[in-house]
């Protein structure tokens, strides 16, 4: 990838198809960096939005920022297949983890409420101490 970047003159699917090799390596640091020159070279190529949104989504958990990538890319072209199903399972994974906070919040309110003070981080719990 390295090597058809300094050779392409217009790199920017080279950049994005790196950014996403990067990015399934595990490397989100230079995925990103990668990304981010892609999208500011071509920022209406819907593998660029793509590619990135899908870093955000799964490598940095940055749901809002990937959805809005997602839907950016949708807007160009609404029949991209992978975008579409990226979008979808990113949806699902914001209710999951909006789900899981209310489930959290509502537990530590009810805790809250029976006059227990919360779990600290180590899972053991405090009781109040009489006065």
């Amino acid at each position: 990838y390295e090597r058809a970047l300094a050779a392409d003159t217009s790199p920017v699917t080279a950049m994005s198809n790196y950014g996403h090799f990067l990015c399934r390596r595990g490397d989100f640091d230079r995925a990103e960096e990668v990304l981010k020159r892609a999208l500011k070279a071509a920022p209406r190529d819907v593998s660029v939005l793509h590619n990135y949104g899908c870093l955000l989504w799964e490598g940095r958990r940055e749901f809002r920022r990937a959805e809005e990538l997602l839907e950016r890319a949708l807007r160009i072209d609404p029949s991209h297949l992978a975008t579409n199903a990226a979008l979808q399972d990113l949806r699902a994974d914001i209710a999951r983890a909006s789900s899981h906070a209310d489930a959290q919040a509502a537990a530590l309110l009810a805790e809250l409420e029976n006059g227990l003070s919360p779990k600290p981080a180590s899972g053991k719990s405090r009781s109040r101490r009489k006065k």
